[in-house]
């Protein structure tokens, strides 16, 4: 099929949807160069996530005890899935003042097949 008739179909993006998903694959396969090093200013609270307890493995590694400093900005080596859930939280911890409204809040993960718990806690820098 040549570019007019994929352009008359509404297919144009189809093509390039299957070949940069094969490089991603390809890609995906290959031992990364590490990153540069990212330096996040300290703003507002600290913000720690420490693994409660976990009935099933978690799909990423995530074990009890493990703790993460968590931000607006900053999720590091976090679950993205279980950061987008909590990241509203995340933001009035860092952001409220100390002793309005609670310190420590606790959250499952959105996955139900992990049935992981997270302790967030606010500290005061």
């Amino acid at each position: 099929m040549d570019r007019r008739k994929f352009l008359k179909n509404g297919l144009v993006g189809v093509g390039v949807a299957i070949a940069s998903s094969h490089v991603i694959a390809k890609e995906g396969n290959q031992i990364q160069a590490d990153k540069p090093h990212i330096a996040f200013p300290s703003v507002g609270n600290k913000v720690i996530a420490r693994i409660i307890s976990s009935e099933a493995p978690c799909s990423i590694g995530m074990k009890s005890g493990d703790e993460f400093e968590l931000g607006l900005r900053k999720c590091g080596n976090f679950c993205g899935f279980f950061y987008s859930s909590i990241h509203k939280s995340i933001t009035d911890l860092q952001f409220g003042e100390i002793g309005q409204g609670p310190d420590t809040q606790v959250f499952e993960c959105p996955n139900s097949m992990n049935k992981v718990k997270l302790e967030l806690r606010r500290i005061a820098v």
